[in-house]
């Protein structure tokens, strides 16, 4: 298994300096804006009202066969997303844009209250 050292040091080689950033001593992020992500466009344009582009983007559940040995957290955390993205294109036979995003905002706090920290 690759030391934390390599894997950073891939990753860096692999997207680039400017894609990665540190946020202390433990903790790694991509920098806002860097990468484009389906996921989060399709929620951008869910909050947005723009319930079109929404749909054009969902085409599968998120990370759909991906797997990650020994890591139950992010399991829980991928069923949660899988399942928030889901209910927000379920979202599409709503015309009202208001009622969209005050459904949304009552599922989003309804999973945040569910996450195991």
């Amino acid at each position: 298994m690759p030391r934390p050292r390599q894997a950073l040091h891939f990753l860096r080689s692999a997207l680039g300096p400017e894609i990665l950033e540190n946020r202390g001593d433990e903790e790694l992020g991509v920098r806002p804006g860097s990468l484009w992500c389906d996921a989060a466009a399709f929620q951008a344009a869910v909050e947005a009202g723009q319930l079109q582009d929404a749909l054009d983007l969902y085409r599968n559940d998120l990370l759909p066969g991906f797997f990650v040995a020994e890591a139950p957290e992010f399991e829980r955390w991928v069923e949660l997303e899988r399942e928030r993205l889901r209910r927000l294109r379920g979202f599409r036979s709503h015309r009202s844009t208001s009622f969209t995003l005050a459904l949304y905002q009552f599922m989003n706090n309804e999973i945040s209250r569910l996450k195991v920290r």
